[in-house]
């Protein structure tokens, strides 16, 4: 069995507030020393306002990413056959 070291320590993800959209800097679930023997899933999700940049009759639509964790640790991300992304391998899911 291999230990391996992930540098992905951080990640930055976007938030919204009452003075615009933030960078917001988050520890990595990723990140540091792991055991190489493990292969799993995960799924990451999204809020938009509405307007931004789709509308929709809810108010709120999602963006869901699902990627493959290989035994490094390492994210890679799925993507679904004729599906479009928004540049971050998220995909667009409206839920009414």
């Amino acid at each position: 069995m291999s230990l391996v070291y992930n540098s992905q320590l951080n990640d930055i993800t976007l938030e919204w507030d009452e003075t615009g959209l933030l960078q917001v800097l988050d520890q990595s679930p990723f990140g540091g020393w792991r055991y190489a023997y493990q292969y799993g899933l995960y799924l990451e999700d999204k809020e938009v306002q509405a307007g931004v940049p789709f509308c929709s009759p809810t108010g709120i639509q999602y963006f869901y990413k699902l990627s493959l964790i290989s035994p490094d640790r390492g994210p890679h991300p799925l993507h679904l056959k004729g599906e479009a992304s928004d540049g971050q391998g998220f995909v667009h899911i409206l839920r009414i």
